[in-house]
């Protein structure tokens, strides 16, 4: 499953889109440290999904940011009532 935020701001620039999931890395609008997104994408590869971006959708309009997770097999990360996992 893919799951998508999408906004209809200016878009990303091209320059910074390489750079962009990197920590401290930040667009020149963004008020933030830039480790927002390097965390997300953190979280998500260590749970063996991905995070990516589109970015314009269209002519200097919008990016798309999308993650996919890994599908647990049925009973996994269940823990067994009253001890350790088995």
């Amino acid at each position: 499953m893919e799951i998508a935020v999408i906004d209809d701001g200016p878009g990303i620039p091209s320059e910074q889109q390489a750079r962009l999931f990197l920590p401290f890395e930040r667009t020149q609008t963004s008020d933030g440290l830039g480790l927002g997104l390097a965390i997300c994408r953190e979280w998500v590869v260590r749970m063996g999904g991905e995070l990516g971006l589109v970015s314009p959708l269209a002519e200097g309009r919008g990016s798309r940011f999308w993650f996919t997770l890994a599908a647990a097999s049925p009973g996994e990360g269940e823990a067994s009532q009253g001890g350790e996992p088995s």
